[in-house]
């Protein structure tokens, strides 16, 4: 197979005997030339948002890793499909280009099937092993092969030669980024490079000649611990009589009674593979070795050699019950990418036993990608469940298709499935199903909490939800009451205002069940309720924004009133920023805040814990940004300047960067409020700083701190959606195949959210989240804080 990457901004379209294969975004490509096969991979921002290499470890499994999303297990994302599910992150987010799994004998024995990458914003080529982890791996980073402290190192691939030398390829430039520099910058080098040759002390090794090599000596070079030579010995063998070579690689398999070692049979197989030759035999030794990850291997060459041999289908049930998850998650995708209905009988043998998140990753695409072959067997009584009876609600749950709800009615009401298998299919039917399917769940004795949250996802439906909704607000289980709540609120049924009122009272209530209930009526209370409401605003510090939150929906210019008053005295940061969010949650919200805060007398203290906890929030506003700079007698935005851009890059070489970390993480800056750096702060809002020293220029870093609106990067300008019934949500907008649907991913948590668009009132763009707030700084906090962050080079 050939696997390469297709980066951020390009939209392939390409046609094949099987078709037009499209990916429209970031994703990977695999390609199969004997067949002409060519399958897109982790299209529609599944994975990697600009992947920059991919590389195999001995045993088959793959990783791809990402220009500024770090490092992924690729193998589970090995099926073509559509659907988007995100796929799992090992590593760290960073700068990578280029991967290279390390295997020779002359390298030292740790760092044999070690992963190498072009770590080009570190100035390094950073190294990771992979450990077992479930199905999948976890990543375990050491010390860098390759450092250097020239911030024109950069690092973007690495290869193996035949030698057993590692080689680097060094771009030599200042400036890394396409989006942020134009291109006729003067820093940008258009002339030097460099490829760096690292080798062992202990020397090189001599590359063995194979091409005139007799068939025994080719096969037993299989053997080799390089990397390099077994790849050139299944090339040369590839190049003789096909069955010559097929009959020489059984008896060599089958040898001293087929007592090779997993990797040796894995290397023999993929010789056949090739060739084009599938042998039973040799599969057969290989599916039976001791080492999983052989076997493995094996189940995914079973999967594509189905086709053409007959009667594997035991095997691949056998595989989705073997000990280790790999080899069932391998024996998921193996079926996930067959074109015969009886292979979703495989995936439901996986799913019997228990799913990891890699394994239910493969085994939700693969039901829903095969669908097309096993539903049309399954509605007219073709496909027969009976020997994997235990997976089917997990077939049915996992296919996303309204074309089961029939499927799943009957099974429901037959009453022969246990609970869980029960939930399952309910939650399927819960997004799937008509109105009669919720007044079955919501009424059947098996309503569970996840039912419940799953309902909030539904409209109100037309019939009477008060008795089964009645029922669940007086559940022994608290979550499910507070799930309870949060739906009545949701579906506003004002009929339940009394038993909601009851739990906001407090009396022998529990603390969230309390919140939950207070912050509910403001949908299903009436102006009358406002009195009660202040009386809890002026109560308990804990239940204040909650009862706040509902009189801004029942009476906002009031609300705003009692919210300043609020606003002066509160010392609690995070009851702050709560009170900051809901106001932006609603349509003129903030602009109702700022006119009521512009008049008010706050004193200079609490007007900058004020306006820090906005800056945390990472929310746009700009009328209230202005009124609380305004408070907090912070200075406008100064014009931008070149000459203060040379001098402050000037001066910070003389800064104090152990000052400038200080200055970094006070509430002042507010800096480690949004990034990372140095081991400190979070990066969930904005991006990863502990490379920003190498990574970029002086005077850019200069120029996004003090004007940080001056040049948004693509991709980070924020957006504000209004909706028409006057919510409010910020993000960044994503491109969507669906012309109905607008993408939008919340800048804290990243995720996506899907909003029709028919849904939206407005739509604008707001710009950047980072706030000017170095303008509050003195010259010497500016000149330290430019003195630590030029110091960021990535070293822990």
């Amino acid at each position: 197979e050939l696997w390469w990457c297709q980066g951020d901004g390009i939209e392939s379209r390409v046609e094949t005997p099987f078709g037009v294969s499209s990916l429209f975004q970031a994703g990977v490509y695999r390609m199969r030339p004997r067949e002409l096969r060519l399958d897109p991979l982790l299209d529609d921002f599944m994975g990697p948002g600009n992947p920059w290499g991919i590389a195999f470890d001995d045993f088959g499994q793959s990783f791809v890793i990402d220009g500024a999303g770090g490092v992924s297990f690729l193998t589970p994302a090995s099926i073509p499909a559509k659907r988007r599910l995100r796929l799992p992150r090992i590593g760290n987010p960073g700068g990578y280009c280029g991967i290279e799994c390390l295997g020779a004998g002359n390298l030292p024995g740790d760092m044999q099937g070690q992963f190498v990458i072009g770590d080009y914003k570190k100035n390094q080529v950073s190294r990771f092993e992979t450990r077992e982890d479930g199905a999948g791996f976890k990543l375990e980073w050491k010390s860098p092969l390759l450092r250097s402290k020239h911030r024109n190192f950069r690092p973007i691939d690495v290869k193996m030669g035949p030698d057993g030398a590692i080689y680097i390829v060094d771009w030599y430039n200042p400036i890394t980024c396409h989006q942020d520099d134009f291109y006729r910058h003067p820093e940008r080098d258009k002339t030097h490079g460099r490829i760096w040759r690292v080798t062992p002390i202990r020397g090189a090794v001599k590359p063995p000649s194979l091409v005139g090599a007799s068939l025994a000596r080719l096969l037993e070079a299989l053997r080799s611990p390089e990397r390099w030579t077994r790849l050139k010995a299944k090339q040369v063998l590839a190049s003789r009589q096909p069955e010559e070579v097929r009959a020489a690689v059984r008896a060599w398999s089958q040898a001293a009674g087929g007592n090779h070692e997993g990797r040796d049979l894995l290397e023999a197989v993929s010789v056949l593979e090739w060739l084009g030759r599938p042998d039973e035999v040799v599969l057969r030794l290989l599916l039976s070795s001791p080492d999983h990850r052989a076997r493995a291997y094996g189940v995914r060459v079973l999967g594509r050699w189905s086709q053409k041999l007959e009667n594997l289908h035991d095997l691949l049930v056998k595989a989705a019950r073997d000990v280790h998850p790999l080899v069932r998650m391998e024996a998921v995708l193996a079926a996930g990418q067959s074109p015969r209905a009886e292979s979703v009988l495989v995936s439901a043998a996986a799913a019997e036993s228990k799913r990891d998140r890699w394994i239910e990753y493969a085994f939700s695409q693969a039901v829903h990608h095969s669908k097309r072959y096993w539903l049309p067997a399954l509605r007219t009584g073709q496909l027969n469940f009976s020997g994997v009876r235990g997976g089917l609600a997990a077939v049915l749950g996992a296919s996303d298709s309204r074309g089961v709800v029939e499927e799943i009615r009957k099974i429901l009401d037959g009453g022969t499935i246990g609970k869980e298998a029960w939930d399952g299919l309910a939650l399927t039917l819960a997004a799937l199903g008509e109105e009669e399917d919720l007044r079955a769940i919501l009424n059947s004795d098996q309503m569970s909490l996840a039912l419940l949250r799953a309902m909030m996802e539904r409209e109100r439906p037309g019939f009477d939800v008060m008795p089964p909704l009645g029922r669940a607000l007086y559940h022994p289980d608290i979550a499910r009451r507070i799930a309870a709540v949060e739906l009545a609120a949701h579906w506003k049924v004002k009929e339940l205002y009394k038993a909601v009122m009851k739990y906001a009272e407090g009396e022998g209530v529990d603390p969230v069940l309390r919140e939950v209930a207070l912050r509910s009526l403001g949908a299903l209370g009436e102006r009358s309720t406002v009195d009660f409401l202040k009386s809890q605003v002026g109560g308990e510090s804990e239940v204040r924004p909650s009862a706040l939150f509902s009189i801004l929906q029942l009476a906002p210019e009031e609300g705003t009133r009692i919210a300043v008053k609020l606003l002066k005295e509160l010392e609690d940061r995070e009851t702050i920023m709560t009170i900051f969010r809901d106001f932006t949650s609603r349509e003129g919200g903030p602009a109702l805040l700022a006119k009521e805060l512009e008049g008010a007398a706050i004193k200079d203290g609490q007007a900058a814990l004020l306006r820090g906890a906005w800056v945390s929030t990472g929310l746009v506003a700009r009328e209230l940004e202005a009124v609380l700079d305004l408070l907090a007698g912070a200075g406008g935005v100064q014009a931008y300047d070149e000459g203060v851009i040379r001098n402050l890059v000037a001066a910070a070489k003389k800064g104090s960067a152990s000052r400038g970390r200080e200055v970094f993480h006070s509430s002042k800056a507010s800096c480690s409020a949004c990034h990372k750096a140095d081991r400190g702060g979070q990066s969930v809002i904005g991006p990863d700083l502990s490379a920003v020293g190498s990574g970029l220029l002086p005077d850019r870093v200069v120029t996004e701190v003090l004007w940080p609106r001056r040049q948004v990067k693509e991709g980070y300008a924020l957006s504000r959606i209004i909706t028409r019934d006057g919510d409010v949500q910020q993000g960044y907008v994503q491109a969507s195949r669906d012309e109905e649907l607008l993408l939008l991913r919340d800048f804290a948590s990243n995720s996506l959210h899907e909003i029709p668009r028919g849904s939206i009132m407005k739509q604008e763009e707001v710009g950047s989240l980072m706030p000017p707030t170095a303008g509050e700084l003195d010259q010497q906090e500016l000149v330290d804080l430019f003195a630590y962050l030029f110091s960021l080079d990535g070293e822990e």
